[in-house]
């Protein structure tokens, strides 16, 4: 994807997650007024992100026969010890059912550990040595996903005894697969104990604003002005993930 293109993709993805954020806000306004109901912090907001980013990335590699895996669970064993794993966003070559990049995604990091970059690339590093392996597919290691069997027109097929009837698919990972860790925003951002060095940080991790999405004190155009976005280091990013 061209830069000017990337530029456009990139503001139509802030808008849409800082518009859906608004929605959330009025929602809390709402149950003030009608006294009722009043809800604080809103767990749904991290799925806006990883569904517009997602999106944004489908735009980004359109030329790509690549299938994005959100929020999905990976169960997988490593020389017979199982482990789950659930990256954000996981990117998934179609041809070779290869793992090519997973993404890790935050609001902010105030809730993160201070090692959530270190622990991504380490479930990373675990796929890969799975994927090493000569016996891959057999008992001792592999990497599943489930998903739910559906009709020729989008229904659930259900088994005789009327639970969804699954199909489990096996992957691998590619060695030259990168995990990048994405925090929405500096602002309410932490550091790493007892040093300067902020928690989202490394070769393949980075701030998209200085400003906070979800702080109604920060207007949309005060979100999207050049001097508070870093699109050209998501672009360089990207580029550098080498999908």
């Amino acid at each position: 994807m061209d830069k000017v293109t990337f530029d456009a993709e990139f503001i139509k993805f802030i808008k849409a997650v800082k518009s859906e954020f608004d929605i959330n806000f009025q929602k809390k306004l709402n149950g003030i007024i009608g006294n009722s109901m009043i809800r604080g912090n809103n767990p749904s907001l991290s799925h806006i992100v990883e569904d517009k980013f997602a999106e944004f990335l489908f735009t980004f590699y359109s030329n790509k026969n690549y299938l994005y895996l959100i929020d999905v669970n990976l169960s997988t064993c490593f020389n017979g010890e199982g482990k789950s794993i659930r990256p954000d966003i996981v990117v998934l070559e179609r041809e070779s059912n290869e793992i090519k990049a997973i993404f890790e995604l935050k609001i902010d990091d105030a809730r993160a550990e201070d090692d959530w970059v270190a622990m991504s690339q380490g479930r990373l590093d675990r796929l890969k040595k799975i994927s090493n392996k000569s016996e891959l597919g057999e008992k001792g290691n592999y990497i599943h996903y489930n998903t739910i069997k559906v009709n020729d027109i989008g229904e659930p097929i259900k088994t005789p005894s009327g639970k969804y009837s699954t199909q489990r698919h096996s992957v691998r990972c590619s060695p030259d697969a990168k995990s990048a860790c994405i925090t929405m925003c500096e602002e309410n951002s932490r550091k790493i104990k007892d040093t300067k060095i902020l928690r989202t940080s490394g070769d393949y991790a980075m701030y998209l604003s200085e400003k906070h999405f979800n702080n109604q004190n920060h207007s949309k155009e005060c979100i999207l002005s050049d001097e508070n976005l870093k699109a050209n280091e998501l672009y360089e990013l990207l580029l550098k993930m080498n999908l």
